[in-house]
């Protein structure tokens, strides 16, 4: 069996396994780096009930690959590190609004 860190992963992966897919390395959409399986159109029923991870798909040739969704942590890190958290974190220092910079009304 494969190993992951992400339990999320690591479930999907030992259940699609089980079934008999091949897990592979996949650095998808959003950032993401983790385990997927190819299927056909058809069998995407197959591995969507093979599963209670919640899965994306993308179209790759005239087949598929299914893998964990994880947008929603992509988003929440990426909302964590933005531009003012580096400047704030790094230089001590917050990026002007256009407002400020333009010398409009603060609210």
């Amino acid at each position: 069996m494969s190993q992951w860190t992400d339990k999320r992963h690591q479930r999907f992966a030992d259940d699609l396994e089980r079934m008999g897919y091949e897990i592979r390395d996949y650095g998808g959409r959003w950032g993401y780096e983790g385990p997927a399986v190819v299927c056909s159109k058809g069998e995407l029923q197959d591995v969507l009930r093979a599963t209670d991870v919640r899965v994306v798909w993308d179209e790759l040739g005239k087949g598929l690959i299914v893998y964990p969704d994880d947008t929603r942590r992509i988003r929440e890190a990426k909302e964590a590190y933005d531009f003012n958290s580096v400047l704030k974190q790094k230089f001590g220092i917050e990026w002007a609004s256009e407002a400020d910079r333009s010398g409009g009304n603060p609210s």
